[in-house]
């Protein structure tokens, strides 16, 4: 299964229903919380980097990508929810 990426892309079914539940956060609340996760993940990732733990580094960028990915996804959701 294989989704296109960029502005036209659609999201799966189930990503739009992750978020359709009423004992769900607001998405403000969720994309605030996305961006505080992000945050301290970019201070994990650069004190690695300056400590010269290059493993350590890859692991924290890796999850600094897979955060922004989460906001992206959860911003197009929120722009298609009513």
């Amino acid at each position: 299964m294989s989704y296109r990426a960029g502005p036209s892309a659609t999201l799966p079914g189930s990503a739009v229903a992750a978020f359709q539940g009423e004992n769900f956060m607001s998405f403000e609340k969720d994309i605030a919380a996305l961006h505080m996760r992000i945050a301290r993940a970019e201070a994990e990732r650069d004190s690695w980097r300056v400590a010269g733990a290059q493993e350590k580094y890859l692991e924290a960028y890796s999850m600094v990508e897979a955060l922004t990915a989460q906001l992206d996804v959860l911003k197009r959701v929120a722009r298609v929810q009513p």
